[in-house]
């Protein structure tokens, strides 16, 4: 670690470690402009973290949103936990900028955001200095790096943060457990699923009440086509939802059906027999246009578990649906993320937690 005489910053060195986990983080997201944010966050949380470590100062790594998989699909985070005292944005800036934009999921609840300068190369960065939350205010979504406050102030104003402000509240800091998962055990236990209702997901329903109410005609082609074209039978002991979803102002919805699958070579078993012997699950997603148009050419469905992409399709021409389909055992996670046009959106981890 290096401290530069003109500028006062401190040049940070990034080693091997700091670039495996940068390149496993980015390499799980869809877009390359979402795999360089990711990549640079990751190597400015580190450079920070090592910073710290350097001062005695304790971080966790795993409390962050940076070093969760589905916090930093979701959002742009590239923030480090201090126990005991809160959040840090680190935030990178690249050649010519002066000045940092914070994202809104970066702004309430940080104690301070600092400048971490990178060059062109990756070998190492450099500390600019950081700004001060004051009286419980908020950071602002713009700050220049002129008005940075220098370094070596920055240990005194920990102290007096932890000293004048208790932290908040580990709850405050992060979304509650069970709004970052769907779980379709409810669904298929017929259980209301309030999580998934606050994230906009229908009530679930079976494919054919026994009131005989009957699915939208667009849902009954989509399932018609899968078992013509794909083989894929539906039992009526599965449920499903829909989401509504915009993308790249594209109205689009999402449905995803459930069901519980008997162990290899069983004879034909009721759901309530299945949650006696449960052995894996499955889930069923079908992307369609909101209007029933036709979905645009190269619009991505993936599916991946929290270390390996399980299913990346991609539409290579229009058509009305774009399917996905993956089972897993009982401590399986399936996250989501549609791409159209660069944009893209990952949806919170389905589980199927029966107990």
């Amino acid at each position: 670690m290096n401290i530069s005489n003109e500028t006062a910053h401190l040049e940070i060195p990034l080693g091997l470690e700091a670039h495996r986990f940068a390149k496993q983080f980015a390499s799980e997201q869809v877009t390359q402009q979402k795999r360089k944010k990711v990549y640079l966050n990751t190597l400015a949380v580190y450079a920070v973290h090592r910073y710290l470590q350097w001062l005695q100062i304790e971080t966790d790594l795993s409390q962050s949103d940076s070093w969760h998989p589905v916090l930093r699909s979701r959002w742009d985070v590239a923030d480090l936990m201090i126990p005991g005292i809160g959040k840090l944005e680190c935030c990178p800036v690249l050649p010519g900028e002066t000045s940092i934009s914070l994202p809104p999921e970066a702004i309430e609840d940080r104690i301070s955001c600092l400048g971490v300068q990178f060059g062109e190369r990756l070998d190492q960065v450099q500390l600019l200095g950081f700004a001060e939350v004051i009286d419980g205010a908020v950071l602002p979504k713009q700050l220049l790096i002129s008005e940075l406050q220098p370094l070596d102030a920055f240990l005194s104003y920990l102290q007096r943060r932890e000293e004048e402000f208790p932290p908040p509240k580990e709850d405050d800091l992060a979304p509650k457990e069970d709004d970052l998962v769907v779980n379709v055990a409810l669904w298929l236990r017929n259980e209301s699923d309030e999580s998934a209702k606050r994230q906009g997901w229908t009530q679930p329903s079976p494919l054919i009440a026994a009131s005989g109410w009957r699915l939208t005609q667009s849902f009954k082609q989509a399932i018609a086509q899968l078992k013509r074209d794909k083989g894929i039978e539906i039992p009526d002991d599965a449920r499903y939802c829909c989401k509504a979803i915009h993308l790249d102002d594209t109205p689009l919805q999402l449905f995803a059906l459930t069901w519980l699958l008997p162990p290899t070579g069983a004879e034909s078993t009721s759901a309530e027999e299945l949650y006696q012997i449960h052995q894996e699950w499955t889930l069923l997603l079908l992307l369609s246009t909101q209007s029933g148009s036709f979905l645009p050419k190269g619009i991505r469905l993936q599916v991946r578990d929290l270390t390996t992409v399980l299913k990346d399709e991609e539409l290579p021409k229009e058509d009305l649906y774009l399917f996905a389909r993956v089972s897993g055992d009982l401590n399986d996670q399936f996250i989501v993320t549609i791409t159209l046009y660069g944009e893209e959106l990952t949806l919170a981890p389905f589980i199927c937690q029966l107990d």
